[in-house]
């Protein structure tokens, strides 16, 4: 894999890392703890310096309850942030329901594409 892959993903998934992290409420010092490693190295693998190794990232993931695939994806977007808030709203709700509100969410976003065409 080129350099500036690999160092583009390591910043990616620091960056990712950071922000779940601070999300729980958890300092650097803290989530280190929980790890069981240093906050030097957290703060390396936050700022992109070095990679987390895949057992490491396993373990990262399972502390900020997402999967492993979360960390490497984008989540600076404002519909990633909606998404994510969809989710949780949905994990209250039985699964029975949680169909109900895809089906109106889906011919919503159907409703208002059709309008928006029409502009």
């Amino acid at each position: 894999m080129p350099e500036i892959i690999r160092e583009n993903l390591s910043v990616l998934v620091g960056n990712a890392i950071m922000k779940r992290r601070q999300r729980k409420g958890l300092t650097q010092a803290e989530f280190a703890k929980l790890l069981g490693i240093e906050q030097h190295s957290l703060s390396r693998m936050e700022k992109g310096t070095i990679a987390p190794k895949m057992s490491r990232l396993q373990q990262i993931a399972d502390y900020l309850e997402c999967s492993v695939a979360d960390l490497f994806r984008q989540t600076d977007s404002p519909s990633y942030a909606k998404a994510q808030e969809l989710c949780y709203m949905l994990d209250e709700i039985p699964p029975e329901m949680q169909d109900i509100v895809m089906e109106l969410i889906e011919n919503t976003v159907y409703t208002l594409k059709k309008l928006n065409k029409k502009r």
